[in-house]
Order: C-alpha cells, then structure tokens, then sequence
C-alpha cells in the first residue's frame, strides 16, 4: 500500500512524518507549504542576513604542549617560549576555522593585528 492511500483506493492527507494526518487542518498548511517554491535570494542578501551576529575571533600565536609541572610553575615575570619566529604571521580565527593570517602591530601602547593574507575558503 502506498502512502496516502487507504484500501479501497481512497487517500488521505499524510503528516509530516509521512503517516496518517490526525488533524486535517494542520496536515493542510503543511501540504500547502510543501509544495511552494521558496523565495530565492541573491548571495548579497543572505550575508547581510547574518551581518550583525557577533563572534569571537581570535589571534592564535601558537599552541604549546606542557606538563603539569610546568604550568604550575609559571608565575609573574616566567618566560614560556614558543618555535615561532618574531616577526611572524599568525592565524586568525573567527568560531574555531582558519579565516587569515596577520601580523601583530603597535597602536598607541595597543597590539593589533595587520591582515597579510586571507585563507582560502572552498564552497
């Protein structure tokens, strides 16, 4: 037996889940939205969409892998060094995925990041 039809060749409205419809009238509306073309947007509009959403973004330096022991010690003045160069980009994160790279600058007593490169996002 197919879905919607009940024996004897008669049909009824099918529910979301695809089985019989309890309640015609909310079992009408979903039919009804179903079977309409949604609007179609240009790209533009679907980025404007999120334009005022805030996220996080972050400056990532490096990840260091220490030992308990170590944290422990580490107070005012220690020094935690790092396989980076001075001078070097960093990654710029924005909700956890690589957006670019920058390099760190000075704004009046500020640090600041200098967009050098955008990572390459594929669709």
């Amino acid at each position: 037996m197919s879905p919607g039809s009940v024996p004897g060749g008669s049909h009824y409205l099918t529910g979301a889940a695809g089985g019989p419809c309890l309640w015609p009238t909310k079992c009408k509306l979903w039919a009804s939205t179903i079977q309409m073309d949604p609007p179609q947007k240009s790209r533009a509009e679907i980025i404007d969409s999120f334009s005022d959403i805030s996220v996080s973004v972050e400056g990532r330096f490096e990840e260091r892998l220490m030992n308990v022991r170590d944290v422990l010690a580490v107070g005012p003045g220690a020094v935690i060094p790092l396989h980076r160069a001075a001078g070097e980009t960093l990654g710029v994160y924005v909700g956890n995925v690589l957006l670019a790279f920058a390099e760190v600058i000075v704004i009046e007593d500020h640090l600041a990041l200098r967009i050098t490169e955008f990572e390459r996002l594929d669709a």
